[in-house]
């Protein structure tokens, strides 16, 4: 009997939730338009609606299973009371990418990038109905990883239209969930006073904005700290809703002398691309210090989650633009004016005495320069009983840049025997655009598993552990143990931690060392820096004819979700031949692309567009064929790595050489700012193209006048 009413009760489960998850649309559910727009176009319809009902769920047909090809059309409605929006949030994604079934070539590059099966999103309508005019704000299709998963509209109603094609498919589908939200506490609501000359927008709502607008801006803010105000927050305009296209706005952070400012962006969701963020055109770039012509310290495009970023000084400036489509739901971030103390250096950590110059010496040349007494001088640490297992509590050591651009950090005793169950956090922190570069130079630990010389499992083993953050979150990079000495390490942001860990107690070993520094170069020791990236660096013919130049922090591993880029600059009449003699990039080749998951190397002509009939590089690269040349004398190169993997980058000699077809001086390569022509007394602007175009749209504005 009981087994009876368990069953019922499980089938009764199982029904409702079939229940909730159905979705069954049908014409009759669209009577309620008055327009013709669901009939011409044949749509079946599904209506949510408010009353009684703050939230639900929303998914395709026959989810999670794939749903049916040749879906003509249906309108998914969402009816809010008045005062309301509507918020969607999908969980689950995966409609046909774009091109999936077709044969990609340069005729039908336009036909292969739209999207076949969609979704059509509605969000700025006056009534629960669309018809023949109404205008939709975008159409999104592909998979969870590639999309903005939160959506929100600006009234009370809000239409999806979903439609599938007639080719083959096996896709799942969506799955979402909807809220009815109010509007005044949720939307940010802007009422405007003036002081001294100045507008101060107020505002309200869930998403508050604190600053000084600019008067005759639509979106440039000064953040001044004063005694009482040292955090808030900054927004994308219509933050949570989508930003407007053609956005251009500038936030302005003034701390008092001695702070410092911190930006954690807590949700990126910008145009996504399969490319460079210089190259993207929706970003965020950070400024260390009062305005643009400042260095570059943080640059967003794309999606990302936490992001932090730290000034150097009291000044930052952030540079948040788009184009005239593609518009994304935006960024939201918080700041802080901070002042960070300076403390006193642990015994177990050997700080320098810091640098001239603004930069600290790599650990390859720290190592190199080291005393070779250095050995012999002695590291007080307190006393540590082997068996002590709360030694733990007088090894951990949090270490700023601000106490020293480059030090050393070693086990407990170094180099006697460390004591048995312990763990040792060292956390570095950086600011502006330091990262932290780490090299052992000596590796000692207990390992009871076979080989110390070349470990296989860390697990049962004493251990060093190197954390970094991807998008906020700890990310284990390596764990090693035994006597086998780990490769160079670099964060991929301004902070990293090392966690040593002991198991067991040996009278026998000696434990570790590293060295450590704070990087802006990102360990690359040649070229002129550029400011305007955050890893760029310029090569220029007139000051030296050859060189070589490498990945981020060779030869140890690169660092993740890092983009750097080497400008290369001829003189009249030369190209630049680069040959790569080492290189081994995490990727998948021919395409080396995003779909793959491939970090890559890529060449142009052009100073901020794609050069397309260059193909990227990745993998590794032996023998030949790995030599790549410019079609003129302005050439660059770009590295791109993402989150998951990493490897040990490359190494590539330049050389400029003069050849007989020159070029002419005045093709700009080398701005991004316009060039001006005057041609018969008459002038033209021009951004960057090939000789031949910029020849061309020059004759054609000369006709024109």
């Amino acid at each position: 009997m009981m087994v009876n009413i368990l069953q019922g009760i499980i089938l009764a489960l199982t029904y409702s939730i079939h229940l909730s998850n159905a979705v069954n649309p049908a014409k009759e559910n669209c009577l309620t338009y008055e327009s013709n727009y669901p009939k011409t176009r044949a749509c079946e319809c599904v209506v949510y609606q408010s009353y009684g009902n703050s939230r639900g769920k929303f998914t395709s047909p026959n989810f999670p299973e794939t749903y049916p090809r040749n879906i003509n059309c249906i309108l998914y409605t969402f009816i809010g009371d008045l005062g309301e929006i509507i918020e969607l949030s999908f969980l689950e994604f995966d409609l046909k990418m774009p091109g999936q079934d077709r044969l990609l070539s340069i005729s039908r590059v336009s036909a292969a990038n739209r999207c076949t099966d969609f979704l059509k999103f509605f969000l700025d309508l006056d009534r629960a109905e669309v018809n023949q005019y109404s205008s939709w704000n975008y159409e999104v299709c592909g998979n969870i990883s590639t999309i903005q998963k939160k959506h929100y509209s600006s009234g009370r109603s809000l239409i999806l239209e979903f439609h599938s094609d007639t080719g083959p498919g096996n896709y799942t589908g969506f799955r979402g969930i909807f809220q009815f939200l109010d509007k005044n506490s949720y939307l940010q609501r802007s009422s405007v006073s003036q002081t001294a000359g100045r507008e101060i927008m107020v505002h309200e709502g869930k998403f508050v904005t604190n600053g000084v607008r600019d008067p005759g801006t639509p979106c440039t803010y000064s953040y001044i700290s004063t005694n009482s105000t040292k955090t808030g927050g900054l927004f994308s305009p219509r933050y949570p809703q989508n930003y407007p296209p053609g956005a251009s706005c500038q936030f302005i952070f003034e701390g008092l002398p001695g702070e410092k400012v911190k930006v954690e962006f807590e949700n990126i969701q910008l145009h996504h691309v399969d490319k460079s963020c210089d190259e993207s055109y929706d970003a965020i770039l950070v400024h260390d210090g009062i305005d643009k012509s400042a260095n570059v310290i943080g640059i967003f495009c794309d999606v990302h989650n936490t992001q932090v970023v730290k000034s150097s000084g009291r000044y930052m400036y952030i540079d948040f633009y788009s184009d005239d489509k593609d518009e994304r739901q935006g960024f939201a971030a918080k700041y802080t004016f901070f002042t960070e103390h300076q403390t006193t250096a642990d015994s177990r950590t050997t700080p320098s005495t810091g640098m001239k110059n603004s930069n600290a010496e790599s650990v390859i040349e720290k190592t190199k320069m080291r005393d070779v007494n250095a050995a012999a001088t002695e590291i007080l640490v307190p006393s540590m009983d082997p068996t002590n297992s709360n030694a733990s509590t007088n090894c951990n050591r949090h270490i700023s840049s601000a106490d020293g651009k480059n030090g050393t950090i070693t086990s407990p005793n170094y180099p006697n025997p460390y004591p048995g169950d312990i763990t040792c956090r060292f956390t570095f922190e950086g600011s502006g655009p330091e990262r932290v570069q780490l090299r052992f130079t000596h590796m000692d630990l207990y390992f009871p598993g076979g080989n110390a010389a070349k470990p296989h499992d860390c697990q049962a083993a004493d251990s060093v552990t190197i954390t970094i953050y991807i998008n906020g979150e700890p990310t284990d990079l390596d764990t090693k143990c035994g006597r086998e000495l780990p490769p160079m390490y670099m964060s991929n942001e301004h902070r990293m931690t090392v966690v040593f860990r002991s198991l067991t107690y040996s009278h026998t070993v000696t434990g570790f060392q590293a060295d450590y520094a704070f990087v802006r170069n990102f360990g690359i020791s040649t070229g002129e820096p550029d400011s305007r990236y955050l890893c760029g660096f310029n090569y220029k013919s007139i000051l030296a004819s050859s060189g070589f130049f490498t990945s981020p922090n060779y030869p140890g591993k690169y660092p993740r979700i890092t983009e750097c880029h080497y400008l290369f600059y001829g003189q009249k009449g030369e190209k630049v031949i680069i040959d790569f003699t080492k290189f081994e990039v995490d990727g998948v080749k021919p395409n080396c692309d995003e779909e793959h998951k491939s970090d890559y190397v890529s060449f142009s002509n052009f100073f901020t567009t794609q050069d397309r009939k260059m193909d990227r590089f990745c993998g590794l690269r032996t023998g030949k064929n790995n030599t790549v040349k410019s079609d003129g004398e302005f050439f660059k190169v770009t590295f791109k790595s993402n989150g998951i993997y990493d490897a040990l980058g490359f190494m590539a000699k330049y050389r400029f050489v003069q050849t007989n077809n020159k070029q002419s001086p005045d093709v700009p390569k080398t701005s991004k700012a316009p060039r001006t022509y005057t041609i018969g007394g008459d002038s033209c602007s021009l951004y960057e193209h090939s000789q031949q175009w910029t020849s061309i749209l020059c004759l054609l504005v000369f006709f024109l006048l």
